[in-house]
C-alpha cells in the first residue's frame, strides 16, 4: 500500500481545461475572439472611409468579436456536446487538410469504400 499522503487515483476531469464562457474553454474563446476581431477590420475600415472616424475600426472589431463569441458560444456548445476537448482543433486541422490549404499532420482526406471478406475453401478430401 502506498504512503498515506500519496493520492492513488486522480480523476481525468482534473486535467481538462475548464469551461470558461458559453461552453467554450479559454483557448477557444481566444481563438474565436481573435478570428472574429480580424473579420471586424473590414467593416471598420468601411466605416472609417464613410464617416471619417478612425475609431470605427476598433469599435467594429470589438462589436464583431463580442457578438461572435456570444452567439458562437451557443453554436459551439451544440457542436461540442459529447465530443472530446480537442475536437475543435482536430476539426480545423481536418478542414485545412481537406481543402488542401495545409496538411502538416498528413491526415487521410480521401474517401473510399473498403471490404474485408472471408473466403471459404472447399475441402475436396484429397491430400495436398
Amino acid at each position: 500500500m502506498a504512503d498515506r499522503n500519496t493520492i492513488e487515483f486522480v480523476p481525468n476531469r482534473l486535467n481538462m481545461a475548464p469551461i470558461v464562457f458559453r461552453g467554450m474553454t479559454g483557448r477557444e474563446v481566444m481563438l474565436v475572439g481573435t478570428l472574429s476581431a480580424a473579420i471586424g477590420i473590414g467593416p471598420g475600415l468601411i466605416g472609417w472611409l464613410v464617416w471619417g472616424y478612425f475609431a470605427m475600426v476598433p469599435t467594429a472589431m470589438a462589436v464583431t468579436a463580442g457578438s461572435v463569441v456570444w452567439w458562437g458560444g451557443l453554436i459551439m456548445r451544440r457542436l461540442r456536446r459529447g465530443r472530446p476537448e480537442s475536437w475543435l482543433y482536430r476539426r480545423i486541422q481536418w478542414l485545412l487538410a481537406h481543402y488542401r490549404l495545409a496538411n502538416k499532420a498528413d491526415l487521410i482526406v480521401d474517401t473510399a469504400r473498403f471490404e474485408a471478406r472471408r473466403r471459404r475453401l472447399h475441402d475436396t478430401g484429397e491430400p495436398s
